[in-house]
């Protein structure tokens, strides 16, 4: 299963509850300029609870991620999604608090295990509305409403 699928299918399963949800956001999503790193997805709920979902596409992704704890400082709630033989060794290999998610081949998503609060003080408001501009961006430009303009070099 690769990463494309799970991210398509993160977006699909949550994306209907009207929250707002993109994928690839670079964090920290309110600095004005440049990226430390990447969340592979993330979604703000309509209580203004910043979650992000770290995709593993195989236990020796899982492995080799040395980053994944830097993006605690980021979101209320942190889950890992992947198949069902990656999870299962993440599940034996993370803290309790940290969530779990399958994707199955059909797409379905499952719950294995709830993520529990970083009761982080984070602005979720700032937050909410950046990753709308970030979705909004990806929209227009998906639809060729923006284009991507070459200088000329002289």
């Amino acid at each position: 299963m690769n990463a494309d699928f799970i991210k398509s299918a993160i977006i699909t399963n949550l994306g209907h509850k009207g929250n707002a949800i993109c994928d690839e956001v670079g964090l920290p999503i309110l600095k004005e300029w440049g990226t430390d790193f990447f969340a592979d997805v993330m979604e703000i709920k309509k209580n203004d609870t910043v979650v992000i979902y770290e995709v593993k596409s195989s236990i020796r992704d899982f492995q080799t991620d040395k980053k994944w704890e830097n993006y605690l400082n980021h979101c209320h709630l942190f889950y890992f999604v992947g198949d069902e033989e990656t999870i299962d060794h993440i599940k034996e290999s993370t803290p309790k608090w940290v969530g779990l998610y399958v994707i199955h081949k059909c797409g379905y998503m499952q719950n294995i295990r709830r993520s529990r609060n970083t009761k982080l003080s984070i602005d979720s408001i700032a937050t909410r509305g950046e990753l709308y501009k970030k979705i909004q961006y990806r929209y227009l430009k998906f639809w060729g409403k923006i284009k991507t303009e070459k200088k000329e070099t002289e």
